[in-house]
């Protein structure tokens, strides 16, 4: 029994870094349901360039364990659409710069920068596509 007890707490102990970056992203989506209008991102999420803007605000943003899930609601709340806030879950997931220095560490230049483009390139047209398709 104390070697189950302890297993418990080991694997507790393990999930402690996910839970930070879970209330990390809690905040940050709390910050943009208060301080983001509403009318600000209605009259902003009309525009086709969004999608690109959107992908490239997420880049620098390290979102994992759940966090894209938290701030994609708050994306949604604040009034942008669905595929646009596909498009910051794609992005912040495939393209954030932790990801983009972890895989220069073991392949070559030209590969990364494909890597980066394609995953800069699939969330955009894969969020416009859904708002296209889908979107009402």
């Amino acid at each position: 029994k104390p070697k189950k007890i302890s297993t418990f707490f080991e694997g507790l102990k393990d999930q402690l870094p996910v839970v930070k970056y879970l209330l990390i992203g809690i905040f940050i989506a709390s910050i943009m349901k208060t301080y983001i209008p509403p009318q600000l991102t209605a009259s902003i999420s009309q525009s086709p360039l969004v999608y690109p803007l959107i992908s490239l605000v997420a880049i620098p943003i390290y979102v994992c364990s759940g966090e894209d899930v938290v701030l994609g609601k708050a994306i949604l709340d604040v009034g942008f659409t669905t595929g646009q806030a596909m498009t910051f879950m794609l992005s912040s997931s495939g393209v954030c710069l932790p990801t983009i220095f972890a895989v220069m560490s073991f392949l070559p230049k030209r590969i990364v920068v494909l890597y980066t483009t394609g995953w800069f390139l699939f969330s955009i047209v894969t969020g416009f596509a859904y708002d296209i398709l889908f979107y009402k």
